[in-house]
C-alpha cells in the first residue's frame, strides 16, 4: 500500500497548515503503509521534522508530475545536498555543520551571487508573494554537482501581519511564497528542493502562542529540517521508478482542488478528504471522493482499503427483476465491498465474450463498486466442452469457473488447467461430488 499525502500550501489548514503540525498525521499514515509520499509543507518544522523513515519527501510540483504520470520517482540511501544562502553567516554554517554530525549528510554551503529574494504577502485571504532573481540561481547551480538543493534565504514580510498570525493564527503568511520559489526553481533543474527561512525572528516578541505555531518562535532558521527532508529525497526520472500506477490513495484536507487530485481522478487513484482539516478554501464535495472525519478514520481505511467477495450470484443478464448489475454493485458497495467477482451462471451464462463485455460495460456506467466477470469454464455451463476461454479472457474476464456447478469430468479440468496457464488466470472448482451429494 503506497499513500499520498497533502496538505497544500498557504490556504490555513488547521492540521499541517502552520509549522510542523503536519508530523502526526503523517507518522500516523505512515505506519499503515509501506511507502507515503509527501511533500515539505507537511512535516517542515524548523530545527524539526519528525516524518516517518518509510517518507518520500518531494517539492509539490514535482509531485504534480508524478501523479500525472510524467516522473518516477527512485529512492535511495543518501543525497548530496547543496544549500544556496544568500549569506554563509554563522548561523547557515552552524545548521549545515550539524546536520553533518547527526545525519551524517554531505553538503556544502554555496553563496549566490545575486541574492534570492522572497516577498510575502496576503491575497483573498491565501498566502502568495513575489520570487525576485530564481533564475540568476538556477543559472548559477544548474551545472554544479549534487543530488538535492536546500535553499536558505530570508523571506520579507510585513512584521504586523507576521505579528497577528503568531498571535491570532489563520493562514500562515510566509508559506505561499515558498512554494512558489521552489516550484519554479525545482521544475527548472528537475532535482529535488526545499526553502527553510533564515533571519525569521521578530525583535521584542517573547509571547506564547498556539502549539501549532510555537516552533517558529524558537529559532531563527529552518534548515535543519529541509536538510533531514532532502537527505534521502528520492531522485526524479523520466524513465524508471516507482510509479503513479503504484499509488494506492491520495489523503488530502477538506475543501480544496486541485493538480493532484485531479490527477488521481484522470488515473483512477482513490482521493479520500479528511473533514476535520478545513482551509480557507470550499470547493463542493465531489461524489467521486471518500470522506472521512478524521486522520485516524483516513488510517483505518488504509488498513482497511476494501473487502473483495469472490463470488456472487448476479441475476443480469436474464433475471434483472430479481436483481441487476447496479443493485448488486449498491449492494456491495454498502458493505464495504470495493470489488466483486459476478458468477457466469446467468441467463444466458457467461460463457461468451459478449456476456463478459456487457458486464464491463454496465459495471462501469454504475461505478459504485468494481464489478470483475468470472467466465464459464465449459459451454452453458454443461461441463461437456471448454468455453472460449482465451476470447473471454481478452475481453476482461478475470478467472473461470461454472459457478455452483461442479466440473466432474477431469480430464475437461485438466484442459482447462492447461489452457488457462497461457493467459494466466485462475480456475475456481465448485467442491462437490454429485454422486455423493445424491
Amino acid at each position: 500500500m503506497n499513500v499520498v499525502m497533502i496538505v497544500p500550501t498557504g490556504i490555513g489548514c488547521e492540521i499541517g497548515g502552520h509549522c510542523g503540525d503536519g508530523n502526526a498525521p503523517a507518522r500516523l499514515l505512515g505506519a499503515c503503509c509501506e511507502t507515503l509520499v509527501l511533500h515539505p509543507n507537511v512535516v517542515n518544522a524548523s530545527d524539526i521534522n519528525e516524518m516517518p523513515p518509510n517518507a518520500l519527501y518531494v517539492e509539490g510540483n514535482h509531485l504534480d508530475r508524478f501523479l500525472q504520470g510524467k516522473l518516477f520517482l527512485q529512492k535511495v540511501k543518501s543525497n548530496k545536498v547543496l544549500v544556496v544562502v544568500n549569506k554563509a553567516d554563522y548561523q547557515s554554517i552552524n545548521a549545515v555543520s550539524a546536520a553533518r554530525v547527526t545525519l551524517g549528510l554531505d553538503t556544502e554551503i554555496l553563496e549566490l551571487k545575486v541574492p534570492l529574494q522572497l516577498i510575502a504577502r496576503m491575497e483573498n485571504g491565501i498566502a502568495t508573494g513575489d520570487v525576485i532573481n530564481w533564475k540568476e540561481l538556477v543559472a548559477q547551480v544548474k551545472d554544479l554537482e549534487y543530488d538535492a538543493l536546500g535553499i536558505a534565504t530570508p523571506i520579507t514580510i510585513d512584521s504586523q501581519t507576521l505579528a497577528t498570525y503568531w498571535r491570532c493564527g489563520g493562514v500562515n503568511p510566509v508559506g505561499g511564497v515558498e512554494a512558489l520559489a521552489t516550484r519554479l526553481i525545482g521544475k527548472a533543474l528537475d532535482k529535488p528542493c526545499a526553502h527553510g527561512p533564515v533571519d525569521y525572528a521578530l525583535t521584542g516578541f517573547k509571547e506564547v502562542v498556539d502549539p501549532r505555531i510555537a516552533v517558529e518562535i524558537i529559532t531563527e532558521n529552518f534548515i535543519h529540517c529541509l536538510l533531514k527532508g532532502l537527505h534521502k529525497a528520492p531522485r526524479l526520472s523520466r524513465e524508471s521508478g516507482m510509479s503513479c500506477r503504484e499509488i494506492d490513495c491520495l489523503v488530502s484536507p477538506y475543501g480544496c482542488f486541485g493538480v493532484p487530485h485531479q490527477a488521481c481522478l484522470d488515473a483512477n487513484i482513490p482521493v479520500v478528504v479528511v473533514r476535520e482539516n478545513k482551509s480557507c478554501l470550499n470547493y463542493p464535495e465531489r461524489p467521486q471522493f471518500i470522506y472521512v472525519e478524521n486522520y485516524i478514520e483516513a488510517a483505518g481505511m488504509i488498513l482497511s482499503a476494501g473487502f473483495v467477495d469472490l463470488r456472487a450470484c448476479a441475476r443480469e443478464p436474464g433475471d434483472e427483476h430479481e436483481e441487476d448489475l447496479c443493485s448488486l454493485s449498491d449492494a456491495a458497495a454498502a458493505g464495504g465491498f470495493t470489488a466483486v467477482v459476478v458468477s457466469p451462471d446467468t441467463q444466458p451464462g457467461n460463457d461468451d465474450h459478449a456476456v463478459t463485455e456487457l458486464i464491463i460495460r454496465r459495471a462501469r456506467e454504475y461505478g459504485r463498486c468494481e464489478l470483475l466477470p468470472q467466465g464459464a469454464l465449459s459451454h452453458r455451463l454443461k461441463g461437456e466442452m471448454l468455453a472460449p476461454m482465451g476470447e473471454m479472457a481478452e475481453a476482461g474476464a478475470v478467472c473461470f469457473g461454472d459457478g455452483d456447478r461442479p466440473i466432474e469430468s477431469s480430464q475437461l479440468m485438466r484442459r482447462a488447467l492447461e489452457y488457462a496457464r497461457g493467459f494466466d488466470r485462475p480456475i475456481f472448482s465448485h467442491p462437490l461430488d454429485v454422486g455423493l451429494a445424491g
